[in-house]
């Protein structure tokens, strides 16, 4: 079993920065505008000091526009914060971003457990070294809202013609686990000296990739018509295309070698006649 948390011991009262770096998000399978995501990512950063008053900041990251099944943002939050203090948690949460109405959560939120990364920190600085604390984590979202499910087979397919050969069934019963979004966080807490003396701002520290631009579209329109229109939909499209064009060419060659044929029988009708 786990030991229980090591009460602090009080020397004096620290301030740190607690730096948290949002990388990226794979493996996205919960969609709220079809079959992509304006995913957004938010942050709120609670703690308890020893008087027990609760603080609670709030940061969120830019929009990666028509994320169909990865997001990547390359963005930082800057939290500031005293020591001792329990409860620290940061609590991440995975958005869609709507014009038209409020944002809808994709998946649930997550909570990560600081209080003994906070604790080897202020230990550290209380003893006066100046080093920071890190912490690399991927986090899996493996929770979502019952609305968010995928739609039953025979609804997505297009059409009665189609539905006999239904290649979106290993889909509709993609197992639960199958769904879980993953997202790697790094995280920092320094003392204030040495935050000082290596600053840093809020927002995007390195250009994220696969961000939709006019540039990608010409480049590579294959993934823009992918992040446009959704990996699964494209796919449904090229089949309905096999399932009722290929009919539709048969019956149409059909229309036209029969027209030929009854063209021909008239030639030779007005031939005979004639002669």
């Amino acid at each position: 079993e786990d030991e229980p948390p090591r009460p602090f011991e009080v020397n004096s009262i620290c301030n740190f920065e607690v730096r948290v770096k949002i990388s990226r998000v794979t493996n996205i399978q919960v969609f709220r505008d079809v079959e992509r995501n304006d995913l957004w990512v938010s942050g709120s950063f609670k703690s308890t000091d020893l008087h027990g008053r609760c603080h609670d900041k709030y940061a969120r990251t830019d929009v990666h526009k028509y994320a169909v099944n990865e997001a990547s943002f390359n963005y930082m939050w800057i939290f500031p914060m005293s020591a001792p203090a329990q409860n620290a948690t940061l609590e991440l949460t995975l958005w869609d971003e709507d014009i038209v109405t409020a944002a809808d959560v994709v998946y649930l939120p997550k909570q990560l457990h600081l209080d003994e990364e906070l604790k080897i920190a202020y230990e550290k600085a209380a003893t006066g070294v100046q080093e920071p604390v890190r912490l690399y984590k991927t986090v899996v979202f493996d929770d979502w809202e019952d609305r968010a499910i995928v739609e039953s087979c025979w609804r997505r397919c297009c059409g009665t013609l189609c539905r006999g050969l239904c290649f979106c069934l290993a889909e509709s019963i993609m197992r639960k686990d199958q769904r879980y979004a993953k997202m790697v966080v790094e995280i920092e807490i320094l003392p204030e000296e040495a935050a000082l003396k290596n600053p840093a701002a809020e927002g995007v520290y390195r250009p994220p990739k696969g961000r939709f631009s006019l540039q990608t579209a010409v480049i590579e329109p294959g993934d823009t018509a992918v992040m446009l229109i959704g990996k699964r939909k494209l796919r449904r499209i090229k089949h309905c295309v096999i399932c009722c064009g290929v009919p539709s060419i048969c019956i149409l060659l059909l229309v036209i070698i029969l027209y030929i044929l009854s063209q021909t029988g008239i030639t030779q009708a007005v031939v005979e006649t004639a002669v």
